[in-house]
């Protein structure tokens, strides 16, 4: 990876408030707008349907060449190849969806229940929740976890609880991130403020992470190594009236490895598959002399050790949630235009 950042391609989008962005097979897929769209990896549309509800997040790309996602109150199924829809079924109030471990999916409904149904739609199984997630159900060995109100569970593969792990008691924070090496890492609501806390996927036992600094979401896990993970750092003021914001890579129980500032307060922080790292941020507007002032959207990349490759301050605002793929491309969306990044 170089020192400067190429646009190796830029198309047109729908003006849209906001959308994601899903790696699907050869490209990606954009939802928003009403709209889901899907791109190849050299630009060119695909396909693009107008669903007749609108998609809550972009779909989920399956290994045989399909997408699901919620649209509406209905999970939905289409060809990843066209587009046309081949599946649906009610699944009221779904947000996003993952996979299983033995590759079935999982979502959350706003009754709040999780459910585990085939990519036919096939309802393997529903078990009450007592919060609804808007985050997508994670998998750690034969695992599902999601957060409650009484702390995170763990499920088995027949939807049963394996283990709660409760924290300090008073509710956990989304998302809960897996590392490499399977633990989980949740921050957990304390009597004063937030912790991030390792849970032990056998039983559910919890360990505060004791850092030089205490990590905040967001949260990346790192595949380089099996208990590091990259998160928010502290928020420094080096002069007067100043801020400083960074983030930081954590080795458990809570070495700091490094430490590197960032433009503003990040967003989320991604992970390419060769290790280096893209800091995404979009600045909340500042009141100076009585007028908002906003900083402008930032992608910041970063070697593995931390090091700044290089900052690319975005011309429009950032509208799509990103993504990045197997190939190390960074897919970003403005408001009218999505761009295709490679560093």
């Amino acid at each position: 990876m170089s020192d400067q950042m190429s646009v190796v391609w830029t198309v047109a989008l729908p003006e849209a408030p906001g959308g994601e962005i899903a790696i699907a097979p050869g490209g990606c897929v954009v939802s928003g707008g009403g709209r889901l769209t899907a791109f190849d990896g050299e630009g060119r549309e695909l396909w693009s349907v107008k669903p007749g509800d609108r998609p809550r997040r972009a779909p989920l790309a399956t290994p045989n060449g399909l997408l699901v996602g919620a649209e509406g109150d209905e999970m939905v199924v289409r060809k990843a190849d066209t587009g046309k829809k081949v599946k649906g079924w009610p699944a009221r109030g779904v947000i996003s969806v993952s996979f299983a471990p033995d590759g079935d999916l999982l979502y959350v409904d706003s009754a709040p229940a999780l459910t585990k149904a085939s990519v036919d739609g096939e309802r393997r199984w529903s078990t009450p929740l007592t919060a609804r997630s808007f985050y997508p159900p994670v998998t750690t060995g034969d695992l599902v976890v999601v957060p409650a109100k009484d702390g995170v569970r763990a499920l088995d593969g027949d939807g049963k609880t394996r283990w709660l792990a409760p924290g300090p008691g008073r509710g956990v924070r989304e998302p809960v991130t897996v590392l490499r090496d399977g633990r989980l890492l949740a921050q957990f609501t304390e009597e004063i403020g937030t912790g991030l806390y390792a849970i032990d996927p056998r039983d559910g036992a919890t360990e505060r992470v004791v850092s030089q600094w205490t990590p905040h979401q967001p949260i990346t896990a790192l595949d380089a190594d099996p208990g590091r993970f990259v998160a928010q750092g502290p928020t420094e003021s080096p002069l007067p009236f100043t801020r400083s914001h960074t983030v930081m890579s954590v080795d458990l129980p809570g070495e700091v490895r490094w430490k590197q500032e960032v433009p503003a307060k990040p967003d989320m922080v991604l992970a390419a598959p060769d290790g280096h790292l893209f800091v995404i941020g979009r600045p909340e507007p500042e009141l100076s002399h009585r007028r908002a002032q906003r900083e402008p959207d930032f992608v910041l990349c970063l070697d593995p050790e931390g090091r700044q490759r290089w900052l690319w301050t975005l011309p429009e605002t950032m509208a799509y949630t990103p993504a990045v793929d197997a190939d190390g491309t960074l897919y970003v969306g403005t408001r009218g235009t999505l761009l295709a990044v490679r560093a």
